[in-house]
């Protein structure tokens, strides 16, 4: 559900929440669908160099599983204020949040799960739409979260993304039409 208002012409409100009942409910045989052996000694053999990096992928698939990159609940909202200065001057204030539930990031791998996964981030710019110009200041991940954002069997073990750490920057956008 999205539920996006605009209660007066500079405010905006947005508000998205999202539910997902997944799994797999007749699980196809790993060989068929991959073409890959279950048998990790002929994926070790098939490596150049000898890691088994495709053993996750032949490991069974069990009915009832979880979908991969499906969380079961994911939250989102953003509050927008635009304010004209005159002269065709535009100051606006956003800030945006996002949350995502647990998830797995690859079927049949037990090292694919990861998350939550939530982002508070903000920008303030300025633009002119007659001169086709935008200034912005902007930042992500204001909390300086440091969730696990993807996981999966590598050839070491596990191998974890992790959210990237607070991030601030400026961005100029000018249109030459």
């Amino acid at each position: 559900m999205d539920v996006h208002w605009l209660p007066t012409d500079e405010l905006t409100l947005q508000v998205g929440v999202a539910y997902l009942d997944s799994e797999v409910t007749k699980a196809p045989n790993t060989a068929d669908l991959r073409d890959i052996s279950a048998d990790p000694s002929v994926n070790d053999a098939a490596n150049d160099n000898g890691f088994g990096f495709v053993d996750a992928l032949a490991a069974p698939l069990e009915s009832g599983a979880l979908l991969s990159q499906a969380p079961e609940w994911s939250y989102n909202a953003l509050i927008a204020y635009d304010m004209p200065l005159g002269n065709d001057l535009y100051l606006k204030f956003q800030t945006s949040y996002s949350w995502a539930d647990i998830q797995f990031a690859q079927l049949a791998d037990d090292n694919a799960k990861y998350g939550s996964v939530s982002s508070l981030d903000g920008v303030i710019s300025l633009s002119s739409d007659e001169d086709n110009w935008k200034v912005s200041l902007w930042a992500r991940n204001l909390q300086d979260k440091d969730a696990e954002t993807y996981s999966f069997t590598g050839f070491a073990g596990r191998t974890v993304y992790h959210q990237k750490p607070m991030t601030v920057g400026v961005s100029f956008r000018y249109d030459y039409f």
